[in-house]
């Protein structure tokens, strides 16, 4: 199981409420998003919206398991939380890089933080997805509002062999999920 590092420990110890040891704090890396074309949904987010997202990153979003959050209904508690995060290029994509925690021998429900850490380990758990609001969206043939503006353009369609996509210039991360298949290509825990 991954360890924190001393450095890492002090900054988990910045957000949690009782001071976690090495021991008890499990840590990993992972990829939340870059700015490519998502094509199942025919939107990708601008480099503007990814440094604000990093900011909220590194003050630490929830980690949760398949965005229980947006099934009416079900209680959502996180599992763990980011601590910081990193902008780089990866070949012509500029991604986001969060490193997240969490406390072992914590149980939420009926799932172990434990388990998680080694199906983590293990390989079997390895897809991660983001979920945030948006507040500012564009289309990319017309550049004017794309939900309540005057643009004219459907995403997913070609105008002029120019195909239209949303570009979401702002908005606010809420959480990361780790999931069975995220929608942004790469995403997902890291090495």
């Amino acid at each position: 199981m991954a360890k924190p590092t001393e450095e890492q420990l002090v900054r988990i110890n910045q957000l949690a409420l009782v001071p976690l040891t090495a021991d008890e704090t499990y840590v990993f890396p992972a990829k939340l998003i870059g700015d490519q074309l998502i094509e199942s949904r025919y939107f990708r987010m601008t480099p503007n919206f990814l440094r604000k997202m990093a900011v909220q990153a590194k003050a630490g979003i929830s980690l949760l398991l398949d965005h229980s959050w947006a099934n009416l209904g079900i209680m959502t508690i996180p599992i763990g939380r980011t601590f910081d995060s990193r902008l780089q290029m990866d070949g012509d994509e500029l991604a986001l890089y969060a490193d997240h925690y969490m406390k072992l021998g914590q149980e939420v429900g009926d799932i172990k933080v434990d388990q998680i850490a080694n199906g983590i380990d293990a390989g079997t758990i390895f897809d991660t997805s983001i979920g945030f609001t948006v507040s500012s969206q564009t289309c990319s043939i017309c550049g004017q509002e794309y939900f309540g503006g005057s643009c004219p353009h459907i995403r997913g369609r070609e105008y002029d062999s120019k195909l239209c996509f949303v570009e979401i210039n702002d908005g606010h991360l809420m959480e990361n999920s780790l999931v069975f298949d995220g929608a942004y290509p790469g995403a997902g825990v890291v090495a």
